[in-house]
């Protein structure tokens, strides 16, 4: 039986037990101890079992808005490594004349996580406690198209929201 592999020791011996936690999960105490260390050390006064117990490991994507260098608007999301199908959120906020480009880890940096990217679990295990996240905010484009009545080509001006035009000077343009 498992029993009779595990040591024995006599009463008054001081005893050493440590954790070995699996990848993914994290150290969340001893059943029967009341100790919260991973290495735990006790005088043996009587039969004692322990039982290690852990969580999955989570990590927390801090999200910050980023509209202007000073907004300091931010929400989180956490994750959980034995959770599957997460996703970085794209927390709904709406830039006027912009669309959510994703997620920088600056505030000027790429886009390295897209709008709805799924959080592979080796992220989290790199990332805990938490990774603060930036969002990236793309302008967005629009055409203009010209047609004048002596139904020449047509004329097409893209513009972003930040960035002004000058109408073409063409006689008959509607």
């Amino acid at each position: 039986s498992l029993h009779d592999a595990l040591p024995i020791y006599c009463y008054g011996t001081k005893v050493t037990v440590e954790a070995e936690i699996e990848n993914g999960y994290e150290f969340d105490g001893w059943t029967g101890s009341g100790n919260n260390n991973l290495s735990y050390s006790f005088y043996i006064s009587q039969d004692v079992s322990f039982v290690v117990e852990a969580k999955p490991a989570s990590g927390k994507a801090q999200y910050y808005r980023n509209f202007t260098d000073s907004d300091k608007a931010n929400t989180s999301q956490k994750f959980y490594y034995t959770c599957p199908n997460q996703r970085f959120d794209s927390c709904e906020w709406t830039k006027s004349g912009y669309y959510f480009g994703g997620w920088a880890e600056s505030r000027n940096g790429d886009v390295i996580y897209p709008n709805a990217c799924s959080v592979n679990p080796k992220w989290i295990l790199e990332n805990k406690p938490s990774k603060k996240l930036y969002a990236r905010w793309q302008p967005n484009v629009y055409t203009f198209r010209f047609v004048n009545s002596s139904e020449m080509d047509p004329m097409n001006i893209n513009a972003d929201y930040e960035n002004q035009i000058t109408l073409p000077n063409i006689e008959g343009v509607r």
